[in-house]
This record gives structure tokens, C-alpha cells and sequence, in this order.
């Protein structure tokens, strides 16, 4: 292989590499987000649930 296909193979590896680490990053923070989302959701229920037990 001479330099030039080296290289290009290289920029093609490295734009790949970038491309499949921003999916990843926008995958994990919508998982996050929705983590986040359903635990508030089931927070709040329990709380309500706590207070209508309690009378207050």
C-alpha cells in the first residue's frame, strides 16, 4: 500500500469512528432522558399514592 491509500483509509476509519460515537452519545442521552422521564413519572405516583395513605 502506498501513502495515499493509507491515508484515506485512515480519514474513512476515523469518520466512521466519529459517526458511530455521536449515534452513541445521542442514543445514550435519549435513553437517559426517558430513564429520567419514567422514573419521575413513577416518583411522582408513588407520592401520591404515600399522601392519599397518609391523609394528608
Amino acid at each position: 500500500m502506498d501513502d495515499i491509500s493509507l491515508e484515506e483509509l485512515w480519514a474513512s476509519f476515523t469518520n466512521d469512528v466519529v459517526t458511530i460515537s455521536d449515534a452513541g452519545f445521542k442514543l445514550a442521552v435519549t435513553t437517559s432522558q426517558d430513564i429520567s422521564h419514567f422514573l419521575a413519572d413513577k416518583l411522582s405516583m408513588i407520592m401520591d399514592m404515600s399522601k392519599s395513605f397518609l391523609g394528608s
